[in-house]
């Protein structure tokens, strides 16, 4: 009864995670069509966000701060291991940072913000798709980082520990909306994004080292990507792109 019962409970969660994947996909599609209409500026837009991520120098000094930090792994482990958070707040760590996020986050800003702005549809969708890089960017930093390094889970499921994905693209959420919309509005994805490095913790997923990169990595490229404003390439008509890009969302 008790192995029956795991059975269907790892099948719900993979079911659970595999939608949360459809959905994320769907929802980037258009973004990846406009995309291919901007040609190489598309690509320098990209560069641009990945240099205004990384300009300032003092990101290498919280890095190697947390090289510092990463001596404590190991007590940090014995300590917060299935000790941190009740089951349910663990899971929806856990949910959030599987692309809960990128859904929450899209739909904040393609309702207009809920009401607070009064953009147009283009505006709207470029606020998104902005957005939208900085997640990708976000994403592909945390896997190449992830190959790279080869660092052993603490479980030993995988070595693909360092930095946690889960905590990167949460915490990029929160510093994008952060820095277009300031503190209020970030607060709530703030919360859920040490909420989701917490669970990465409980479950024994991650080190803590590998949960601090994560949210500094993640917070360096929301921050930078979304100092930037975009910018059609000459001639081509970006409306266009925007509808075709609103038809396949909706």
């Amino acid at each position: 009864m008790t192995l029956t019962c795991c059975f269907h409970t790892l099948t719900g969660a993979r079911c659970a995670a595999r939608m949360i994947a459809i959905c994320v996909f769907l929802l980037m599609l258009p973004a990846s069509i406009n995309a291919a209409g901007w040609g190489n500026s598309y690509r320098d837009h990209l560069l641009q966000g990945m240099r205004c991520s990384f300009s300032q120098p003092r990101w290498l000094f919280a890095a190697g701060g947390i090289a510092g930090i990463s001596r404590f792994d190991r007590d940090v482990r014995s300590a917060a291991t299935g000790r941190l958070l009740p089951a349910p707040l663990a899971t929806m760590g856990d949910y959030y940072g599987k692309g809960v996020n990128y859904l929450l986050g899209s739909g904040y800003i393609l309702s207009n913000r809920l009401g607070a702005a009064h953009w147009s549809r283009q505006q709207r969708l470029e606020e998104w798709q902005l957005f939208t890089e900085s997640l990708v960017a976000t994403g592909a930093a945390t896997f190449l980082i992830k190959k790279t390094t080869q660092r052993l889970r603490p479980d030993g499921s995988s070595r693909d520990a360092f930095p946690s994905g889960h905590t990167s693209t949460s915490f990029c959420v929160a510093a994008f909306l952060h820095r277009r919309y300031g503190g209020r509005t970030a607060a709530p994805a703030a919360a859920m994004a040490m909420l989701t490095g917490i669970s990465r913790l409980h479950h024994d997923r991650h080190w803590f080292s590998d949960v601090l990169a994560g949210a500094l990595l993640g917070g360096l490229l929301g921050d930078g990507f979304a100092e930037l404003e975009k910018q059609a390439t000459p001639g081509t008509p970006p409306d266009l792109h925007w509808r075709l890009s609103w038809v396949v969302v909706f």
